[in-house]
């Protein structure tokens, strides 16, 4: 049997850069020896970000979102890009969440460019495949660091993320093309992501958080558990970061510092809860 068709790049018309820039700065929060383990594993885990009150409320937000859309979450659910429409998301994500961490690997001037609730529903058979997101995402260089942060309890019957350690040290990875559906929730499938080293999964409590590079190889199995696994994810980059479809400029949420750079636009409070 040939092998499937591997792609590179996803925007062959756009040059970007996708290596990995291991984080220098002298941390405030971390210890060095979680800087050392983030440039050198690409991710770090287990990190406090809200307490368990706000916890609640995020459990709210989501129901009554899942009431606004008219819908319950069927699969591997992705509501996206709400923070941009809502106050209590906005409010959240800018002034709310433990950002200490984030400024600590991303640097002081820090944009929240998306959000997204994934949830797995008790038994939700759909994976996600092994990918990176810097692959597919219209942003150079490849800075982003993205915040996953569990709503629910997170373990491997339910559905939690997993990584390769040290996979983000290789850059853009070869992949697999295809249509999101049954096999997967992403339209990118690493190629023999094995080759890159063994997996770990990432369990976290309520309120916890980890951290993982853009570049870094990661996948979830499905929900085999009677209980809901949701989670609130936030990408964050530094300002220097620019989004190659849109030259005329992107808008982000500005969680800290300042953003002077012409490639973002800040968005305001949305007055919608």
């Amino acid at each position: 049997m040939s092998e499937p068709q591997l792609r590179s790049d996803a925007f062959l018309d756009t040059p970007r850069t996708l290596s990995f820039d291991p984080v220098s700065r002298e941390p405030s929060y971390l210890g060095e020896h979680q800087i050392k383990e983030y440039n050198t594993l690409g991710y770090l885990s287990n990190l406090f970000c809200l307490d368990t009150d706000a916890v609640g409320e995020v459990r709210d937000f989501y129901s009554w979102m899942q009431k606004r859309l008219a819908r319950r979450a069927k699969g591997f659910m992705l509501n996206h890009n709400w923070e941009s429409r809502s106050g209590f998301l906005h409010n959240l994500v800018s002034t709310r969440i433990n950002l200490a961490p984030v400024r600590d690997i991303v640097g002081q001037n820090i944009l929240a460019w998306q959000t997204h609730f994934f949830t797995k529903l008790p038994y939700e058979a759909t994976p996600v495949a092994w990918h990176q997101d810097a692959s597919y995402w219209p942003l150079t260089p490849s800075r982003a660091v993205t915040a996953w942060i569990a709503i629910d309890a997170t373990d491997n019957e339910n559905g939690a993320m997993s990584v390769i350690p040290g996979s983000h040290l290789y850059g853009q990875l070869p992949y697999i093309s295809g249509e999101a559906g049954k096999t997967s929730s992403v339209y990118q499938t690493a190629w023999k992501p094995e080759c890159y080293g063994d997996s770990v999964q990432l369990s976290l409590a309520p309120g916890e958080m980890s951290l993982h590079s853009d570049l870094l190889l990661h996948a979830s199995g499905p929900n085999l558990s009677s209980r809901s696994r949701c989670g609130l994810v936030i990408r964050f980059i530094p300002p220097s970061v620019r989004n190659v479809r849109k030259p005329g400029g992107d808008s982000a949420i500005l969680c800290s510092g300042t953003s002077e750079d012409r490639y973002w636009k800040i968005r305001t409070q949305p007055v919608l809860r």
